[in-house]
């Protein structure tokens, strides 16, 4: 298994085998700023057939995806559990939007 070398440039992460990683533009913009009316797409891990989904459910911005995420009080099971039901996600989507609530929790809360 590799391990990242400490360079990293622009969006680019040096690794020990001399390649680049690069880092996911996604989550970086969406760590970058408030939420105010980002559609759910904007958030890591839900794409267009997840907001689909949600929309049948009258689910369409990311603050009510993150509305959920801090009323099962950043539970990681319960959030995967509502978000696998609700959006049909894949454990790796769910994950990956997990991730991202929490960080960005973290940074403006």
């Amino acid at each position: 298994m590799l391990e990242k070398a400490a360079y990293t440039h622009s969006n680019e992460t040096l690794m020990a085998d001399g390649g680049f990683l690069e880092i996911d533009q996604k989550l970086q913009k969406f760590l970058s700023e408030p939420l105010g009316h980002k559609l759910v797409t904007e958030i890591p891990g839900l794409e267009g057939r997840h907001a689909d989904r949600l929309k049948t459910k009258g689910i369409r911005k990311a603050y009510v995806i993150l509305g959920v995420f801090l009323a099962l009080n950043k539970d990681k099971d319960d959030f995967a559990e509502w978000l696998k039901k609700a959006a049909a996600t894949n454990s790796t989507e769910t994950k990956t939007c997990y991730k991202a609530l929490k960080q960005w929790s973290e940074k403006f809360i």
